[in-house]
């Protein structure tokens, strides 16, 4: 028993706590483009302010986007292929922003800079899409690997509370409490690998198209890790009650 003991604190011990918020001071403002008020400012240091703001955000974005290949790497559910394609699609992002910033910095009107930093926001959407994306797989991937665990963990209980009822305890109420922690398994792990394959192929336009897409993600995966939480006490109770039938 002390074995399901130590299999149980295992599990427990890995976080299952969402990480799907952007960090801290990476929000998507948009730099405004043009300041109305600033009357007195010639049209070069307007000029100047629009492309100094537009580089400083589009090298915050940059700085991001070169983090994100070790989250990927660190996945365990992703295929090879999966993950090339993955890395690939955030090197293409990072190189077509470098472009942007050498295209920025060779304006020399203020509409065309404008232009620019308006793309960096509505074109990449690096915070808003490209962040998330990564993080609601990298959860959903790191959710797999919890219920995997929990998996082999009710093969062993089954065994016992079998082994139990062939000792002519009663198991009635054993048998209830892992079926609802099947059944709780049963959830989570449909939740994570169909968010997982569907978030793979989100694009840009597809936030266009829908601004809640990331939100409604990460409901469902806050979703299944609650029946995740509950497999896990569901499995102590189990344990619990063999123990008490000693």
């Amino acid at each position: 028993m002390k074995q399901f003991i130590r299999h149980i604190s295992l599990i427990t011990a890995i976080s299952l706590s969402l990480a799907l918020s952007v960090p801290a001071g990476l929000a998507s403002a948009a730099v405004t483009p043009t300041d109305d008020t600033a009357a007195a400012d010639t049209t070069s240091t307007r000029l100047a302010n629009i492309k100094s703001k537009g580089d400083q955000e589009i090298a915050r974005r940059l700085k991001v986007l070169g983090t994100l290949a070790a989250k990927i790497n660190s996945t365990t559910k992703l295929t090879a292929i999966e993950k090339t394609d993955l890395k690939s699609e955030v090197a293409a992002e990072y190189n077509s922003l470098k472009a942007l910033q050498a295209k920025l910095a060779a304006e020399t009107t203020i509409a065309a800079a404008a232009a620019d930093v308006q793309a960096m926001v509505t074109e990449y959407r690096v915070y808003a899409l490209v962040v998330p994306k990564i993080l609601l797989i990298k959860t959903a991937d790191y959710q797999q690997e919890v219920q995997a665990k929990l998996t082999t963990l009710t093969a062993k209980l089954q065994s016992r509370i079998n082994d139990a009822g062939a000792k002519g305890h009663d198991i009635t109420e054993l048998q209830t409490k892992l079926d609802e922690m099947e059944a709780k398994m049963a959830i989570a792990e449909a939740i994570s690998g169909d968010v997982e394959s569907k978030v793979l192929t989100l694009e840009p336009t597809d936030y266009n198209n829908d601004h809640g897409i990331v939100g409604g993600y990460q409901t469902q995966l806050k979703t299944a890790h609650t029946n995740d939480a509950g497999a896990v006490t569901d499995a102590k109770a189990i344990v619990a009650g063999l123990k008490a039938l000693k």
